[in-house]
């Protein structure tokens, strides 16, 4: 079910003044460029080379709340330059740093119009936030991760770190910054920043400043890419925000479904989708959102941005500071405040379990008055709960084995093409895990899932079946027949289950139980299907020898 939401510039103000200021959190913030080298990557094999030449070097840009702060700040223009940094501490007066904020200066001028000059002068000499080197909290926080923007995140990075998370962005490496543009070289591209943060999050972790168990990812226009791979890869992943990244775009879906590890049902947690209503439109492949049947769904479309940068620090900078855009000015920092404040709640709701932030992105009440040109929220359900293997097995940590073949059932009948269905063999793996174990309970569920997932599935039967005989061989006669039975149940049209628990009888002296299963076993031998004709005949065979035996005796 999908719910609509308009959300109206009155109900907004209620909770802070969009036309002003962003309502920053209550930590001060931090700011560092950290530098972890992966030894497990080698980049050359040069045996003299440095180890950060000879493995891979990852720059982090890292956004944290801390309880202190300085007059030491980061500005605009050290933002803009801190791409070719080292560390936090770089200067602006090199040729790298200087050639960056150039660079800057001249993309907002072509995005947005002309500016004075000492409107600019004063914009990249503005302070912000971030205290440059400030010691991290003593408190552990959820961590979020993407690839980096350095000018055109800043803001949302400092904004979210005041509100009590850590925002790192991994750097790209200068040689493969280029590749968003041909397919070939793409997908090495999202392989190699989905394993950057991958990683970075364990190198967080170890450094004990981040949530060992909340982990989001964040991603803004064609960097938004690869943490919907790395999401996709990784199951530790808890929230993704998709910020105008064009992902259903054409000439960009193209590009990320084609890696062969793209695959809509691993992203099984909430996605978020920020989108201009202008560009939405261009938005062919939006279908494939829906494909996503494990995730809560949040569209957020905004109707005022004018521009792809307005997303952006650079499209709010100019309509802030550079006194080009007075036509639009009120309509982009409006829309850029709404964004981040639902960015915001959105983290809260999906890492902090926050309730009232759930509820404000799940609210299906539309406002009595409202703008409608403002925004447009939608909140789609997971349509499915069927779990994967992973969280099928952690289910049965939580849940009685009669309760989990109860949940699958329910969900069987809502699902019918699932991941589980999709992973039969690592399913039936599992399943003789349990059987060798001789965990009863359990393999008697996972051989039940194994029909709910796949009728026509036979290894169910064979994994009760060495269930069954195991048990009897260690004397636990009571437990075999309970698995024989259950086998028989599983499979009453199927003639070996009654030949396993005929023999079972047998070998516990009842005769008459033991004849009734195999004359039983031998009719369903003349409908079988599936069998060569020579094997089917030596099952015949063994059938008629067993009712001799008893027969004769």
């Amino acid at each position: 079910m999908k719910v609509l939401i308009i959300y109206s510039l009155i109900c907004l103000l209620t909770f802070q003044s969009f036309a002003q200021d962003l309502n920053y959190g209550s930590h001060n913030v931090g700011f560092r460029i950290l530098t972890f080298i992966d030894s497990t990557r080698v980049m050359t094999n040069e045996p003299l080379a440095q180890p950060e030449n000879r493995y891979r070097t990852i720059k982090v840009h890292i956004w944290y709340p801390t309880s202190s702060s300085s007059n030491y700040k980061m500005t605009t223009e050290k933002y803009m330059a801190s791409q070719k940094w080292e560390d936090e501490n770089g200067a602006l007066e090199t040729l790298p740093s200087r050639s960056l904020i150039h660079g800057n200066k001249n993309a907002m001028r072509s995005w947005f119009g002309a500016f004075e000059e000492s409107d600019w002068e004063q914009l990249r000499s503005l302070e912000w936030e971030a205290s440059i080197g400030a010691d991290y909290h003593s408190q552990k926080f959820p961590l979020l991760i993407g690839e980096l923007r350095p000018t055109s995140t800043f803001i949302t990075n400092e904004y979210l770190a005041s509100h009590g998370f850590i925002v790192a962005y991994v750097r790209q490496h200068d040689y493969e910054s280029q590749s968003h543009q041909y397919y070939p070289v793409m997908s090495k591209t999202y392989i190699n920043m989905a394993r950057d943060m991958e990683f970075v999050t364990m190198k967080l972790r170890k450094m004990e400043i981040a949530d060992q168990q909340k982990l989001g990812t964040i991603g803004f226009s064609g960097s938004g890419f690869a943490q919907v791979h790395f999401a996709m890869l990784n199951v530790d992943v808890d929230a993704i925000a998709d910020i105008e990244s064009g992902y259903f775009m054409e000439g960009l879906y193209e590009g990320l479904t084609a890696l062969s590890s793209y695959d809509p049902q691993q992203i099984r947690v909430p996605f978020l989708h920020i989108f201009s209503r202008k560009l939405t439109e261009e938005e062919i492949f939006l279908d494939s959102l829906f494909l996503m049947k494990y995730a809560d769904i949040y569209r957020l479309i905004l109707g005022k941005p004018q521009h792809h940068w307005d997303f952006a620090s650079e499209g709010y900078l100019a309509a802030k500071h550079l006194n080009n855009r007075k036509d639009v000015a009120q309509d982009v920092i409006e829309s850029f405040h709404i964004f981040n404040d639902y960015l915001k709640h959105f983290f809260d709701a999906s890492l902090k379990g926050n309730l009232e932030s759930q509820l404000r992105i799940q609210s299906a009440q539309v406002p009595v008055e409202f703008d409608p040109e403002l925004v447009t929220m939608e909140y789609t359900p997971r349509q499915s709960n069927m779990p994967n293997l992973a969280e099928l097995k952690a289910l049965f940590d939580k849940h009685s084995p009669k309760e989990v073949v109860s949940m699958m059932e329910r969900e069987a009948e809502k699902d019918t093409f699932n991941l589980l269905q999709q992973d039969i063999f690592s399913l039936r793996e599992v399943g003789m895990f349990y059987q060798r174990r001789g965990d009863i309970d359990k393999a008697l569920a996972i051989a039940k899932i194994l029909l709910i997932v796949d009728p026509e599935n036979q290894d169910a039967r064979g994994i009760l079946d060495n269930l069954g005989y195991m048990l009897l061989s260690f004397e636990m006669k009571d437990e075999a027949l309970l698995v024989f039975l259950a086998n028989v149940e599983n499979y009453p049209e199927h003639h070996i289950p009654r030949y396993s628990l005929g023999d079972y009888y047998q070998q516990i002296g009842k005769k008459g139980e033991a004849l009734e299963q195999f004359e039983k076993g031998i009719k369903l031998t003349e409908t079988a299907t599936g069998y060569p004709e020579n094997l089917l005949n030596a099952h015949k065979n063994a059938f008629k020898n067993k009712i001799d035996q008893l027969k004769n005796r």
